[in-house]
């Protein structure tokens, strides 16, 4: 592992300024300490902006940019992240989530030293006040697109981390599941992602979370099959019952 190989770190933001510290000081507190941590705000209505500003007076490696209206998505301020990063690879945590402190050191040896194009971790939950209940979140050892298209099987953004050349052009869509829809393009290219098999990252759960509807969640994932990767319509009603069934396991427990 080359200390020297710079990881940009992509953090869309907005409102987020009871919890962002937090997620600033677990980047802070890494092991692996060649980053840069790209904050894109999204016209934030709170003090998100006056904590990020803070945090980039006292170390130059945290940036801030901003988006010029309020999107709604963190689509365009991931995609402004991306456009501005300088490292070999890109690792993408929320603005309220959480990383442990071998997280990048661990991902990016195992990254590295077998030439994987993609790695990820498993996770746990915690709450909104970030209390951990030892909920963990563990991913399969591999995954590949046709694992991923039945499912989001890999840590859609808390834990994973790729190769900015694997990404290329890929930017995030502002629709339904936006992640997921991304990290299926990105798959696309025919690789393999691996687990590292160890507990990286702490997911803040909120009341008011995108993922608490879950028909939105059901219409979002059909509308990706079928009008992204131009699924039949047999073989998408095929991967919506998988899809429902893990996400029965992984969330209703």
């Amino acid at each position: 592992m080359k200390e020297s190989q710079l990881v940009s770190i992509i953090t869309p933001c907005y409102n987020a300024g009871s919890v962002i510290a937090e997620t600033i000081e677990s980047v802070l507190q890494q092991s692996y300490q060649n980053w840069e941590m790209l904050i894109c705000d999204d016209c934030s209505t709170d003090n998100s902006v006056e904590v990020i500003r803070a945090y980039c007076a006292k170390d130059s490696r945290i940036k801030l940019f901003s988006t010029s209206r309020n999107t709604g998505t963190p689509a365009e301020p991931r995609n402004i992240a991306i456009d501005n990063a300088h490292g070999f690879c890109l690792a993408f945590l929320d603005a309220d989530d959480i990383w442990l402190p071998g997280k990048l050191e661990t991902e990016i040896k195992l990254m590295t030293e077998n030439g994987y194009q993609m790695v990820y971790s498993n996770y746990e939950k915690i709450s909104w006040d970030g209390k951990r209940n030892g909920h963990v979140i563990k991913a399969p050892d591999t995954a590949t697109y046709n694992d991923m298209v039945k499912s989001c099987v890999v840590p859609a953004c808390i834990t994973t981390m790729v190769r900015r050349d694997v990404v290329g052009d890929i930017r995030f869509k502002t629709m339904p599941k936006e992640d997921y829809a991304f990290w299926l393009r990105v798959f696309r290219r025919g690789f393999t992602a691996y687990n590292t098999k160890t507990l990286q990252g702490l997911y803040r759960q909120t009341k008011n979370s995108r993922s608490a509807n879950k028909f939105k969640l059901i219409s979002g994932q059909w509308k990706i099959l079928r009008n992204e990767e131009n699924i039949g319509f047999f073989r998408a009603m095929y991967y919506m019952l998988v899809f429902m069934i893990k996400g029965y396991l992984k969330y209703i427990k």
